[in-house]
């Protein structure tokens, strides 16, 4: 999925309003590894011709975001990025996620950064919650501009799936 909206954002597919230039987006990935990234981004390109080409430099991060600023603002620099993924949040805080200290850390560090995020957070697993919310603090949703809801459909031995997005929260200043 983070391959998916990466080209997405890549193309303007959607239609976000930023315009109708490809934008350098930067993937900093905490959970998977390039390999992994790779064959997703094959995937997505065999099944989207009209992507044609997508480059996407991929950085594979191992400590929580406030201690790797400085190797983010490296490859920014370098790329001139002005997207950044951050696959997943739970790993690029790196600590407690139900605690408020480290959200507002983890926000801090992430505001140093000249460029667009987008950030990808599990949800919650509260089958009470009549809608899903991003897994832990309260801060980690409510300090977001935007949240999005990905949701797949894939049946077993199918090697198609159907992804949607539900908008589920915009912050209203």
């Amino acid at each position: 999925f983070p391959v998916t909206i990466c080209a997405t954002w890549y193309t303007n597919k959607l239609g976000f309003g930023i315009g109708e230039r490809p934008h350098n987006v930067l993937y900093c990935d905490w959970e998977n590894d390039a390999n992994i990234t790779g064959w997703q981004k094959e995937c997505l390109l065999k099944g989207s011709p009209e992507l044609n080409f997508c480059d996407i430099p991929y950085l594979r991060c191992s400590r929580p975001l406030v201690d790797c600023v400085d190797q983010i603002l490296k490859h920014i620099e370098e790329n001139k990025t002005d997207v950044i993924i951050i696959d997943s949040l739970g790993m690029a805080v790196g600590d407690d996620l139900n605690l408020t200290k480290p959200a507002f850390n983890f926000y801090a560090a992430l505001r140093s950064l000249p460029v667009t995020p987008i950030l990808i957070a599990h949800t919650s697993k509260d089958i009470t919650n009549k809608r899903k919310t991003v897994y832990g603090n309260a801060y980690y949703e409510n300090e977001a501009r935007e949240v999005w809801e990905i949701t797949k459909d894939q049946h077993p031995g199918d090697n198609e799936l159907t992804i949607s997005l539900f908008h589920r929260h915009i912050l209203r200043l």
